[in-house]
């Protein structure tokens, strides 16, 4: 079993207020068979770093469910570009 995660989260306190982001880069490859890897990299930074949910929705616990593939290549960019930080 492998995993490879990525992802970028802003957080905001109940009001709307930005408090943090955290960039975080997990893997894992577990076998029966061979030794097992595990590895988490974070970071925690000040500043906004999500895109296409904006603070000013950010209140709204959005999803994007239904983005479409120009979307999906944009967010994975600019993750990618984050994860080069760590």
């Amino acid at each position: 079993m492998k995993s490879d995660i990525k992802s970028i989260e802003d957080f905001y306190d109940m009001e709307g207020n930005y408090l943090q982001t955290e960039i975080i880069h997990s893997y894992s490859n577990k076998s029966k068979l061979l030794l097992t890897e595990e590895n988490t990299l974070k970071e925690t930074i000040h500043e906004p770093s999500t895109i296409l949910i904006t603070p000013d929705n950010a209140k709204k616990n959005l999803k994007l469910n239904n983005m479409t593939q120009e979307e999906k290549a944009q967010v994975k960019e600019h993750l990618l570009a984050f994860m080069e930080k760590l």
